[in-house]
């Protein structure tokens, strides 16, 4: 009757920390999934931080876009003033050789 006994202490002790244990896992799982800090070995991070780190990118890329057609903008006009002073350039070039004056006089 005791061995009995002690079988049945035993099984429900062992149900009961079996239980406990399971308990355990399914609160750690549920922690590990709703974590709001992203994981540095997790390819694909889940939580608020990770969202607000894909618009920063997001963001980063707009702001480097548009850096980028403002600088493209700014080499366009200063690549068109540079052709225009190296035109003038050659027009001063041409007048010290040969001076109105002394164009007429061959002519």
């Amino acid at each position: 009757m005791s061995s009995d006994k002690a079988a049945i202490t035993t099984t429900v002790l062992s149900t009961i920390l079996g239980i406990i244990a399971i308990a355990a896992l399914v609160r750690l799982a549920l922690l590990a999934r709703s974590r709001p800090w992203k994981s540095k070995n997790s390819a694909d991070p889940e939580g608020p931080e990770s969202t607000v780190e894909v618009y920063d990118v997001e963001a980063n890329k707009v702001e480097d876009d548009r850096k980028w057609q403002e600088d493209r903008v700014k080499a366009i006009a200063l690549e068109n003033h540079t052709q225009e002073l190296a035109k003038i350039n050659q027009q001063r070039i041409h007048h010290l050789r040969y001076p109105p004056a002394v164009a007429l006089s061959s002519v």
